[in-house]
């Protein structure tokens, strides 16, 4: 089930501090405070998400966002997907899914793998071409209660149709409100 959220700021709620990285193509935009953050990113360029090279279950990512060498507790995640096709796989169902580990294999459904999904819960297209809104959320938060570096993977996997090449468009968003909890020993 697909929901929509829309989600505004005034300029003054621009973070600064304790902020992470957005990967590749994407920017970001960070709104809230030094603690309570808002993670607004942005697809700047159509991107390759998966290739699949014929009929068969396979699983691929792409980074988006790394957070801040430090504690911090991911609430909830939204997103705005779009794909293009090359028309083989368009009636395919593919499940996506927010990671702290780029999926891989041959993988039909995200959720066998905990980390493939951790961040964000997971959520599925109705067709490969439909617009995906969604707040995909887990059914526990992710905490992560080191301080060590986390990358998000913007994931999808499938038992797909066939050959094709599957391109995440150009505006796609993802956001991400997650509390940033600092460096603690």
């Amino acid at each position: 089930m697909s929901s929509h959220r829309s989600y505004t700021f005034s300029a003054s709620s621009q973070v600064e501090k304790n902020i992470g990285t957005a990967q590749s193509a994407w920017t970001a935009i960070e709104r809230g405070n030094d603690y309570n953050h808002v993670t607004v990113l942005t697809l700047g360029t159509a991107t390759e998400w998966i290739a699949p090279s014929g009929a068969a279950s396979l699983a691929d990512g792409i980074s988006v966002y790394t957070f801040p060498t430090a504690r911090f507790f991911i609430d909830r995640v939204f997103v705005d997907l779009t794909c293009t096709t090359e028309g083989t796989v368009d009636t395919d169902t593919p499940q996506y899914g927010l990671g702290s580990v780029v999926a891989s294999g041959a993988v039909s459904v995200l959720t066998g793998t905990s980390t493939f999904h951790d961040i964000g819960g997971t959520g599925s297209f109705a067709a490969v071409t439909t617009r995906e809104q969604d707040i995909i959320q887990n059914a526990s938060a992710l905490e992560n209660t080191t301080n060590a570096s986390v990358t998000a993977y913007l994931n999808i996997a499938d038992g797909w149709a066939g050959a094709d090449t599957v391109t995440l468009s150009a505006g796609s968003k993802i956001v991400i409100t997650w509390t940033y909890l600092g460096n603690h020993a």
